[in-house]
């Protein structure tokens, strides 16, 4: 894979969730898209009302200055990343293997 800037690693997917007074929800969806090398790139968490708490470790947290709502999270949440392919994940939703 060509083009890659900053810090992202090669891989398809950056996985964007916007947590909104949800931390909890959203570190563990956030948590079950997994880290398999070559499949997700970079995981970014975007926090409309930022908490003091330090960020998790291999995800990038971005905290938004004031609200402007969702699509404007999400948007600058893909900003950051770089693979193909951008999944927004919700944080009431947990992925799963399917199995």
């Amino acid at each position: 894979m060509t083009g890659l800037v900053g810090n992202a690693n090669p891989g398809y997917v950056d996985v964007v969730c916007v947590d909104y007074r949800t931390p909890d929800e959203a570190l563990g969806a956030l948590s079950l898209t997994g880290e398999e090398p070559g499949v997700v790139a970079h995981r970014i968490l975007v926090r409309v009302e930022p908490s003091a708490g330090p960020p998790p470790r291999r995800l990038e947290v971005l905290d938004m200055e004031r609200n402007l709502g969702f699509a404007h999270a999400a948007n600058r949440g893909a900003t950051r990343g770089n693979a193909p392919w951008i999944l927004f994940l919700n944080p009431d939703c947990f992925p799963s293997s399917g199995d």
